[in-house]
């Protein structure tokens, strides 16, 4: 994607970045219109899940549309892929008809040339970039004898749950996340079963399936566990929530950050990060909690991944770092969002509060935590997919584009 503004030398990218964050809200739009907005791409429809090639040329997204069908709603899954660089629609393609509410991913592969698509059926669809031919599938074995089994342990953990709440009844396991590696045709997938978590390694030239673990009271309220591939592709990191105070028979450590060898399956290293982390190169990067009901402003660390050593604090004014936060594949740039706050009157208690009122995208250079991109104001969306990172290209939000300039103030 061309762009009149370049970084400086001195910065670690040879041109600029790619940023892509897939909003899952529908119209009204979510970013406002800014003096660094270079272009955006109409989906007309909800976006499901939406990624970024690896080079930054293209963009992929699973677009929901819907309407009318013999005076009933139905709905369809588009696959799309667009041009970065003109918003030019280069393929179209429907992968699924009259779909529920279930869970669709997408993502690109590490060369760039094949669509990793989790169908919310059970299937991982291996679609060629450049035309949506299918070129394969895998099975990621929803009914496994593994899969059953952590699905029954799940049952007998919460029975007391599902005996008060009669209404509430176990759900059949379903995708919710899928991460391709950066560097190796691996892909691991995040699976939801009742209140428990399969992760599953495959490879995506052979279909085969690596590795698998379950983690029993994995699931949260915010999704699926964030899955994040190192550089090298090897080691794969799974932030489960923090059980502190909870007694669970398989789940009394206090470490909630696990780092898996993605080849042998051994557990490396573990921490207690109390917040998903995602890897940046080989470090690991790490925002605070925000708890519920207070306000303060969440800081970025970045640490290594073997140690736990903090290796650089990242802290802004206003409203902090916040969510979902970035890195690029090298780990030499890091992407979050920074916003600002206004005093507001609660008349009934004569007590001030702050209130966010807005967000900019802000880049910073790792490991010094130098500023080297900040977009113009954007609204806020708070239900928003993963931002992801390319390796070239442009400023990517809500399918939107912006040129990456100098830092603004």
């Amino acid at each position: 994607m061309h762009t009149s503004k370049r970084i400086p030398n001195n910065v670690y990218v040879s041109a600029s970045l790619s940023v892509l964050l897939a909003i899952l809200c529908a119209p009204p739009q979510c970013f406002s219109e800014s003096e660094v907005l270079d272009h955006s791409i109409d989906l007309r429809g909800a976006v499901e899940d939406a990624d970024i090639s690896p080079n930054g040329e293209y963009i992929a997204a699973a677009v929901r549309k819907c309407g009318m069908l013999d005076g009933s709603p139905t709905c369809a899954i588009d696959i799309e892929v667009w041009s970065s660089a003109d918003s030019t629609q280069l393929a179209s393609r429907v992968l699924l008809t009259n779909v529920g509410e279930f869970a669709v991913a997408i993502r690109f592969s590490s060369d760039g040339q094949t669509l990793v698509i989790s169908d919310g059926l059970g299937k991982l669809c291996l679609w060629r970039m450049s035309n949506l031919a299918e070129i394969g599938s895998i099975d990621l074995g929803l009914k496994n004898e593994d899969m059953q089994d952590l699905q029954t342990r799940d049952v007998k953990e919460h029975a007391w749950m599902y005996e008060r709440f009669p209404r509430m009844t176990p759900s059949a396991p379903r995708v919710l996340q899928i991460e391709t590696s950066p560097s190796s045709p691996l892909v691991a997938a995040a699976i939801r079963v009742g209140g428990a978590e399969m992760i599953r390694v495959f490879d995506l030239t052979s279909g085969k399936l690596l590795q698998s673990w379950g983690f029993l009271d994995a699931a949260s309220d915010k999704g699926a566990p964030p899955l994040s591939w190192s550089k090298d592709g090897k080691r794969l990191a799974i932030s489960l929530p923090s059980t502190r105070g909870l007694k669970h028979p398989e789940r009394t450590d206090p470490a909630d950050l696990l780092i898996y060898d993605a080849v042998s399956g051994q557990l490396s290293a573990k921490f207690e990060a109390k917040k998903h982390v995602i890897f940046a190169g080989d470090n690991l990067i790490a925002s605070t909690r925000r708890m519920p009901g207070t306000f303060f402003s969440p800081t970025l660390r970045l640490f290594d991944a073997k140690t736990e050593d903090t290796i650089q604090t990242i802290r802004v004014e206003g409203t902090g770092v916040r969510d979902p936060i970035a890195a690029s594949a090298d780990g030499k740039i890091l992407l979050g969002f920074v916003g600002r706050v206004r005093k507001e009157m609660l008349w009934s208690d004569l007590v001030t509060y702050e209130l966010p009122v807005d967000a900019r995208i802000r880049l910073w250079e790792i490991p010094t935590g130098k500023p080297i991109f900040v977009s113009g104001d954007e609204w806020l969306c708070r239900s928003a997919s993963p931002t992801s990172l390319s390796s070239a290209g442009t400023t990517q939000a809500g399918l939107k584009s912006h040129e990456l300039g100098k830092v603004q103030d």
